[in-house]
């Protein structure tokens, strides 16, 4: 089956070509006509198709993606439990912790997202690049569970906050100020 150039591995005696071949310098697992250098294809009602990469010790498991100009890995860290992006040259700038917790320029962030920049300033930026009228750019800042902000709003207590945007910094008079 396939090419001539292929090799298979077949599947006992039965002789009939296993998920596995190789030839014309791809690698097909589950298909025998491979259209990348890796190639993994489960059928329709089969499981799902993934990639698995395990390390049985307490060293990183890693994907790395390099090209001429880039150095990237997505890992997980020896026993820990957190998931980082990688930078070649740079270190990790991103990582996501096993409770749910986003880092971008922190492997441990202490809230559900932090963003940390080791330069003169840090910037979040929202953008809708829409013309359209309501296409607005919006930051939510919701105490309750409803995903439903345009209804009827919470009832609060008098003076309860609703969230708050903090600049924290070294100050003269205060190191917080809330806005």
């Amino acid at each position: 089956p396939g090419t001539t150039n292929a090799k298979y591995i077949r599947d006992g005696d039965e002789g009939t070509v296993s998920a596995l071949a190789i030839g014309t310098l791809n690698i097909g697992i589950g298909t025998e006509t491979p259209a990348k250098k890796l190639h993994i294809y489960e059928t329709a009602g089969g499981t799902e198709a993934y990639l698995r990469v395990q390390h049985s010790g307490a060293v990183n498991s890693s994907l790395n993606l390099v090209n001429t100009s880039s150095d990237w890995s997505m890992y997980v860290k020896g026993t820990s439990d957190r998931l980082s992006i990688y930078e070649g040259g740079v270190g990790d700038v991103m990582s996501w912790l096993a409770g749910g917790n986003v880092g971008i320029g922190t492997i441990v962030p202490g809230s559900d997202l932090e963003v940390a920049a080791s330069g003169a300033s840090s910037t979040i930026e929202i953008t809708s690049n829409s013309t359209a009228i309501g296409h607005e750019a919006t930051l939510v800042l919701q105490k309750n569970n409803s995903n439903d902000i345009s209804g009827t709003l919470v009832t609060t207590e008098i003076n309860e906050e609703l969230g708050s945007i903090q600049a924290k910094g070294v100050d003269t008079e205060e190191a917080v100020r809330s806005a």
